[in-house]
């Protein structure tokens, strides 16, 4: 997706919300700043624990804007968590002292809510030089391939915007399989044994290109579960009684999911993290295995072989 479709389709996803919509555009606009990504309605949790949506967000500074408005308050708001993505809960994130919210008070009238708006456009472009004065700052750029982008990675992250249309194309463009037609018999679950990662693969990790739903939802092949907060998942097998799954394993599970986006429409697969078997537990009531997340990271350049 260029620059123009992914502002176009993240800038509207609050156009049901007339205020927030009016300071998230009005924000943008003045910032003049093409190499910020701005992500509208960034799922996270808050220090008590609360889970909810940040009207704009900035990932390279770290800051978010809120809107302040009973319509927060409102059911809207609530359907929204309701409504959550595997997107959401991939980018998610928890708040820390690190993060720096902004708030532009729309109850005041037009004249008051323009200067705010003014006001928080000179914190975010102030927040943006210093930025790139210390060289902390990573330019936003959507029009360069991923496959460019990974190249100057030496890890792949949980959140990262990077999507892959099969389970071939990403262990071809981040492990370098070199696979062709044999994708196509891959399951869910494998040892790559191309490229130079394959010895990783045979001795400490596997490949798991997991069926998953957001808690709380109804699944259908599989029934997997990943937490809100994407560090758990939850392996239910309705045709295998508990006691005849494995309750150990000797390798960590390297997993990907195939999440639709919701700015985009496309369904990629996506980085979930590091997860290693946790044993038994129950989810909904029903028996499952727990795999809890050990890594947010994967790096890429572990020792490989020539």
């Amino acid at each position: 997706m260029d620059r123009l479709e992914y502002l176009v389709k993240t800038l509207s996803r609050t156009r049901r919300k007339d205020y927030e919509n009016y300071v998230v555009n009005a924000v943008w606009n003045r910032l003049g700043d093409s190499e910020l990504r701005p992500v509208s309605q960034q799922f996270v949790t808050g220090p008590d624990g609360e889970r909810y949506f940040i009207d704009l967000y900035f990932p390279q500074l770290n800051i978010g804007v809120e809107c302040d408005e009973a319509y927060h308050l409102g059911r809207a708001a609530h359907d929204r968590l309701r409504e959550r993505t595997l997107i959401d809960v991939l980018s998610h994130f928890e708040l820390d002292e690190s993060y720096v919210p902004l708030h532009v008070d729309v109850s005041g009238g037009f004249e008051k809510t323009e200067k705010q708006i003014d006001l928080v456009v000179r914190k975010i472009q102030d927040a943006a030089l210093a930025a790139r004065k210390s060289g902390r700052f990573v330019a936003w750029e959507p029009d360069r391939t991923v496959e460019e982008r990974l190249g100057d990675l030496a890890e792949i992250r949980v959140g990262d915007d990077l999507g892959f249309p099969s389970i071939i194309e990403t262990c071809n463009a981040i492990f370098h399989t070199g696979y062709r037609g044999e994708g196509r018999r891959f399951r869910a679950f494998f040892h790559p044994r191309r490229g130079p990662y394959a010895h990783l693969f045979s001795e400490k990790y596997v490949l798991w290109f997991a069926p998953v739903h957001v808690a709380g939802q109804d699944g259908k092949i599989w029934e997997n579960y990943v937490s809100e907060d994407g560090r758990t998942i939850y392996e239910v097998n309705t045709k295998r009684p508990l006691k005849e799954l494995d309750s150990t394993e000797s390798y960590e599970r390297v997993v990907f999911v195939k999440a639709c986006d919701p700015i985009s429409g496309k369904e990629e697969y996506r980085f979930l993290g590091v997860f290693a078997l946790a044993g038994y537990d129950t989810y909904r009531g029903a028996d499952c295995r727990r795999y809890d997340r050990t890594s947010d990271h994967f790096d890429l350049r572990q020792e490989v072989s020539a």
